[in-house]
């Protein structure tokens, strides 16, 4: 299991938005230098939390990103969730088209255990828990 690069880019944007957050909006550019992650990739991230309703923006000169909630209501899982679409460990969670004998796998519950621990555990922790 590989956490991709979007989603850990995603976090380190997360986490910058919730160390400012209301104190001030964080433009893209800084994220981009003090992170060493290419802007146009972060745009994109962002978009993305955008879209997912976690962050807001402001445009104009004096713009910028901020959270859409406060770092105590936004969980790592809703930030994961918004990079990569929803977390499943094997296909065969997700769908039973995938493998023709996943009612007798004797794979398939530690699969659907270990993937259900690890998304309570995501989305137990907040932008605040990490921060803190």
């Amino acid at each position: 299991m590989k956490v991709s690069t979007k989603a850990r880019y995603g976090f380190k944007f997360m986490i910058h938005l919730a160390l400012n957050y209301n104190i001030k909006l964080v433009q893209i550019r800084e994220v981009s230098v003090s992170e060493k992650i290419s802007s146009k990739y972060l745009e994109q991230i962002a978009m993305s939390f955008k879209i997912a309703g976690l962050v807001k923006v402001t445009r104009g000169a004096k713009g910028g990103y901020t959270l859409s909630r406060t770092p105590k209501e936004i969980t790592l899982l809703e930030i994961i969730t918004a990079a990569e679409g929803n977390l499943v460990l094997t296909d065969c969670i997700e769908s039973s088209d995938f493998c023709q004998k996943k009612d007798d796998c004797i794979m398939n519950k530690l699969w659907v255990d270990l993937n259900n621990h690890i998304t309570d555990y995501l989305g137990s922790k907040t932008l605040q828990d990490i921060i803190s």
